[in-house]
């Protein structure tokens, strides 16, 4: 039964690999980012450069710096301040 387990975990593995290496590939003509801030896949701003539409980020001008652009989740008035791969701090705020 172990045997079993452990053949279905490295099956698993290898798909996830497989999956980032390709979704890797696909984007790499899309603009990766908004500002000062870095937009790694999963996450982009344009068709075919994010997982899927909860993934995507829209970059809009600062409306208090309008020289500045700002990335913002999807059409939600939600800043991202932060994409890295470690999140130890607040990584958006809500603007109402």
């Amino acid at each position: 039964m172990a045997l079993r387990g452990g053949f279905l975990h490295r099956l698993l593995l290898g798909a996830i690999i497989l999956a980032t290496t390709s979704a890797s590939q696909k984007d790499s003509g899309c603009e990766r980012t908004c500002g000062s801030v870095n937009i790694p896949y999963p996450f982009g701003s344009s068709e075919g450069c994010y997982l899927d539409p909860n993934f995507l980020i829209s970059c809009r001008k600062n409306v208090k710096i309008p020289s500045t652009l700002t990335p913002y989740m999807g059409n939600e008035n939600v800043e991202v301040l932060n994409t890295g791969k470690r999140f130890p701090h607040k990584i958006a705020s809500s603007k109402k």
